[in-house]
């Protein structure tokens, strides 16, 4: 079994448990892929939401390739309970043309 299928096990066990879920999902919510909506119902069934929800500011591209002139925001960091996130950044390490949040 994939990983995926584990985590979501897992979250649906400890349901009244508060947790931080941060993955790159190589994948573009806003799409209508079959990725993008597999996430999306992972994220409506275990009751999380993404930081970058919280803070709009914050949503901004995390992968991003200039040779290749393609950008996206593809890393989520997930919360159970929104009010216990004081800040959420994205902090960018731009010292390739190719990039992940860090």
């Amino acid at each position: 079994m994939n990983k995926d299928y584990y985590i979501w096990a897992w979250r649906e066990h400890y349901s009244d448990c508060e947790c931080i879920i941060a993955r790159d999902f190589n994948s573009v919510l806003h799409n209508n892929d079959p990725v993008a909506k597999c996430v999306i119902s992972f994220i409506n069934n275990c009751s999380l939401v993404s930081n970058d929800d919280l803070f709009l500011d914050q949503k901004i591209d995390t992968y991003v390739n200039l040779s290749l002139c393609q950008n996206s925001q593809i890393d989520y960091i997930l919360v159970s309970k929104d009010n216990d996130v004081a800040n959420f950044y994205v902090i960018i390490k731009s010292d390739t043309t190719r990039h992940h949040v860090v």
